[in-house]
C-alpha cells in the first residue's frame, strides 16, 4: 500500500510540476541534504521551475517567510509530518507534498499528499529512501539516484544498530543491479 501511495502521488505531481512553481524545503542534515539532491535532480529532469530552501528546522516563522500562494506547489522533505499544524493556511491555498519518515500529525486535506511509511505501518525508512521512491515513480530515469538515497539512509541511522532489511534492502539490491 505504501508503494502504491507513492506511485499515486508521483503520478498526480507530474502534471503539477509543469503548471506550478515548486518550492522544496528540506532539513539541514545528511538525510535532508540527500533528499534535496534527489528531488533537485528529479525536478531538473522534469524541467520544473523550482527553488530549494534548506532549513535547520521547520518553524512557523520559516513558513510565514516563504510566501506560498495558489500558484505554488510546496514539497517538504525530511520534515513536515509533525509540523502540519504550521501548514494549515498553505494547505487551504495549494497542494503540499510531505515526503517524510518522522512521527506524523493526524491531519488530512484534499490538497495534502502525505507520504510517510508510518502512516502505512511500514518499517522505518529514511526520508532519502522515500524521496528516491517518489522520484523513481515520477520518472524511471531517476533510478540512477539510488546511491544518494542509500547514503542518506545510512547517515540517518549511523548511530543505531540498523541493518538493511525490508524495503531498504530492496532499494539497496536495486542499486546493486544497476551497478551503483
Amino acid at each position: 500500500m505504501f508503494l502504491d501511495e507513492i506511485e499515486r502521488v508521483a503520478r498526480v505531481t507530474k502534471n503539477l510540476l509543469k503548471e506550478k512553481k515548486v518550492k522544496v524545503l528540506t532539513q539541514f542534515d545528511a538525510d535532508g541534504i540527500t533528499s534535496a539532491a534527489i528531488l533537485t535532480k528529479a525536478l531538473m529532469r522534469e524541467e520544473s521551475n523550482f527553488e530549494l530552501h534548506v532549513l535547520k528546522q521547520l518553524t512557523s516563522d520559516a513558513i510565514e517567510n516563504l510566501k506560498v500562494d495558489e500558484n505554488d506547489l510546496l514539497i517538504l522533505a525530511d520534515f513536515g509530518s509533525g509540523q502540519l499544524d504550521f501548514l494549515k493556511e498553505i494547505i487551504e491555498k495549494t497542494q503540499v507534498i510531505v515526503l517524510d519518515h518522522h512521527e506524523p500529525s493526524d491531519i488530512s486535506h484534499l490538497n495534502l499528499f502525505h507520504v510517510n511509511p508510518i502512516l502505512f505501518g511500514e518499517e522505518k525508512l529514511s526520508a532519502s529512501i522515500v524521496c528516491y521512491l517518489f522520484a523513481k515513480f515520477l520518472n524511471l530515469k531517476n533510478i540512477d539516484l539510488v546511491d544518494i538515497a542509500i547514503i542518506g539512509a545510512t547517515a540517518d541511522e549511523a548511530d543505531e544498530k540498523w541493518e538493511f532489511k525490508g524495503l531498504i534492502k530492496k532499494v539497496l539490491e536495486e542499486g546493486e543491479l544497476i551497478g551503483k
